[in-house]
């Protein structure tokens, strides 16, 4: 129906992730790691993908066959909040600073305004990664505890690297590695609640694996990352693409304002050349959209995001477009839009 869900743990060429059986036992680094006991025995998905069904309660999308007649909620502030909240857990996993830092789009990922210590700062996909376009979709919540790195040991291969300092425990690697390649090289304990990912044997090479690339293809952080080596197996995999959440910019038409929520937020207008030409901020988006954007001649695209404290966000966008651009936004055109 064209209408996105947020997902992390499943892939399209995998099984879902809910269900997913862990290992008695699994190698991090070449160390031994024992699972724990019954309650540990399964993996329960990434949970970003919940829908609300009629009759049904909460379900997760990713597990759930469509059937006719079914009434499917996917977007309300329930939802979106319920999304925050797993989010939340997983992103305590993986270096996340990156993701909400203000001064992201200028910097150089060398040094750090902001005084981050590299290891807590972003992995090597950033800006080509999945985990950031969907977290960047979900919304990642304010109070979200800084990340503190485990200093896991990375495993290496001829091809590729291990990094489980990078893990958000979605199990697609080891989906993939059973389902796509017929192996069961990669693995995971659940102990304690914790997700350990890691190799059946010591290494990859004692635990059968091929190198066929499966696992690295549908890793969406850079857990596992190739080395950028001649690699003719992972030129043969043909797995289908990932379904990315929507670009932010949509096309200012009647049907796409009526589907922005009416809840209070930001929203920014741009023009033909997709450059920001407005900033608002107002406490019911679709309104004050649907009564401003036909009167902004050259607006062509919108973005929005909720925020309970709409003016205070939009205080603060409007000094970031003047202090990046040294203007204000073309229809910002009064000193009054900055307070």
């Amino acid at each position: 129906m064209g209408i996105y869900i947020p997902r992390l743990c499943y892939h399209p060429d995998v099984p879902p992730g809910p269900g997913t059986k862990a290992n008695g036992r699994i190698y991090r680094g070449g160390e031994l790691i024992e699972a724990g006991g019954a309650d540990d025995a399964e993996y329960h998905g990434c949970n970003l993908c919940v829908v609300e069904i009629a009759g049904r309660g909460d379900c997760q999308a990713c597990a759930t066959l469509a059937q006719e007649g079914m009434v499917i909620a996917s977007n309300t502030p329930r939802i979106r909040e319920k999304r925050k909240e797993s989010l939340a857990r997983i992103i305590a996993l993986h270096p996340h600073a990156c993701l909400s830092c203000s001064e992201r789009s200028g910097c150089d990922r060398g040094s750090c305004t902001q005084g981050v210590i590299k290891n807590a700062r972003c992995c090597p996909k950033f800006d080509n990664c999945e985990f950031q376009r969907v977290s960047e979709y979900i919304e990642v919540k304010n109070d979200v505890a800084q990340y503190i790195s485990r200093d896991f040991p990375v495993s290496e291969t001829p091809f590729f690297l291990l990094d489980p300092n990078l893990c958000i425990g979605c199990a697609r690697c080891v989906r993939a590695c059973e389902n796509v390649s017929g192996k069961q090289v990669m693995g995971f304990a659940l102990r304690n609640g914790e997700f350990i990912i890691g190799t059946a044997e010591a290494s990859h090479k004692k635990s059968g694996c091929v190198f066929c690339g499966a696992c690295v293809a549908v890793c969406p952080t850079g857990a596992l990352m190739e080395k950028g080596l001649p690699w003719r197996k992972k030129a043969e995999l043909k797995l289908a693409p990932v379904i990315l959440p929507p670009e932010d910019d949509l096309e200012l038409s009647e049907e796409n304002v009526k589907r922005v929520p009416e809840v209070s937020g930001v929203y920014q207008l741009l023009n033909e050349k997709q450059e920001v030409i407005y900033i608002r901020g107002a406490d019911n988006i679709r309104k004050d959209l649907e009564e401003k954007w036909q009167s902004v001649e050259n607006a062509r695209f919108f973005q929005y995001e909720d925020h309970a404290m709409y003016t205070m966000r939009e205080n603060e966008m409007v000094e970031k477009f003047l202090k990046k651009f040294g203007k204000l936004p073309e229809v910002n055109n009064e000193i009054s839009d900055l307070y």
